[in-house]
């Protein structure tokens, strides 16, 4: 006997034929380039939604088309990431159906979903975005999620989150990620960033992208071995409280050539954030300096990451945790409040000091 969801699950699959969506019916890895995929994952007791594949093809190629613009824009050409499509040019869409009911993915979605999805695919190479349809149409409690270094991106198949335009940044803001993208609240306006018209690509993000395996199908990114960056502090990893004018010195050497170093910060209960980058040609050692923003020392502690991108595209990293100074004075933070750090707002691309009044900065 045909149960209904079966019975909607074929009717899904028979429009996915006719729309020319493509069934994988073979290795989905046949092709030797990266590439994007996207799958379309709904637990055992929902009803496929036939009208999801075509709001996928004109929302993913929203996101193909932004990414290369933006490196156009930045002069690194029409680079962008390929996309899995068929013959007509249609998006393929991958229908999987879960192996539990709805209520099981409203936790630890990522985990559960992901760890389904690799028994039918093999994620290690492209990156996969996962259309999630469960109820809550959030992702954990977030409207997207991924991980970096090729993902997975996970985003809800419907609600508030994904509708028109919010749908298109939100998946290239989580694609980016994936991409090794870290979040960029210097301008609300970087697709990186929190901010409400995420329309374009910082200065960094572009660089960095120029020579990602994903934006480079036929060089050398990402093909080559990667040999570890090793990354030196040579400054104190203490400082007196409210120090202004504070600059951070590193040595850097990476035998692959050096393409960007950057520069990020986190606080406690405040996201990694990227704060400046310097761009480099093929050098395989240099010291570079880095300001601190204004109002970060306001805080006991501040933890800093310094991230060395080759000219392959490979990424190396390493953090500190730097301390006040014991014999300052220092701002006592309650751990137990619900008080949260602002996050710190420039007023052009490319300002190291953030506008915000450093006396404000701990709420």
């Amino acid at each position: 006997m045909i149960t209904p969801f079966r019975y909607s699950s074929l009717i899904f699959i028979l429009i996915l034929l006719l729309c020319r969506f493509t069934v994988p019916v073979v290795d989905v890895h046949a092709a030797t380039e990266r590439m994007v995929r996207v799958v379309y994952f709904v637990p055992r007791d929902r009803p496929f939604q036939w009208n999801i594949p075509t709001t996928l093809d004109t929302q993913i190629k929203a996101v193909q088309r932004f990414y290369a613009e933006q490196m156009e824009a930045h002069g690194h050409g029409r680079k962008t990431f390929n996309l899995k499509t068929d013959t007509n040019g249609k998006l393929v869409v991958h229908p999987a159906t879960g192996k539990f009911d709805d209520t099981y993915y409203h936790t630890d979605a990522l985990n559960k979903i992901t760890k389904e999805v690799g028994t039918q695919f093999d994620m290690g190479k492209d990156i996969y975005i996962v259309i999630a349809d469960i109820s809550t149409e959030r992702i954990q409690g977030n409207c997207g999620i991924a991980r970096f270094d090729g993902g997975p991106v996970m985003i809800p198949a419907t609600g508030d989150c994904v509708q028109g335009d919010h749908g298109v940044d939100l998946i290239a803001h989580e694609l980016g990620h994936a991409l090794n993208l870290e979040h960029d609240f210097r301008d609300e306006s970087y697709i990186m960033s929190y901010g409400a018209a995420r329309e374009k690509l910082s200065v960094c993000a572009a660089s960095m992208l120029s020579v990602n395996p994903f934006f480079n199908q036929d060089g050398n990114a990402g093909n080559t071995a990667n040999a570890l960056a090793t990354i030196q502090m040579l400054t104190s990893p203490t400082y007196p409280a409210n120090e202004e004018n504070w600059t951070l010195r590193f040595n850097v050497r990476d035998m692959n050539g050096i393409h960007q170093v950057q520069f990020l910060l986190s606080v406690p209960r405040e996201a990694i954030s990227l704060i400046s980058c310097q761009s480099f040609n093929n050098i395989q050692n240099t010291t570079v300096e880095f300001d601190m923003p204004t109002g970060a020392t306001i805080a006991p502690v501040n933890n800093i990451y310094i991230r060395v991108v080759d000219q392959n595209g490979n990424i190396s990293g390493k953090s500190w945790t730097l301390n006040v100074t014991e014999t300052a004075e220092t701002k006592t933070i309650n751990t137990n409040s619900t008080e949260t750090y602002l996050t710190l707002t420039y007023d052009n691309p490319d300002a190291l000091v953030p506008i915000n009044n450093p006396t404000e900065w701990a709420g």
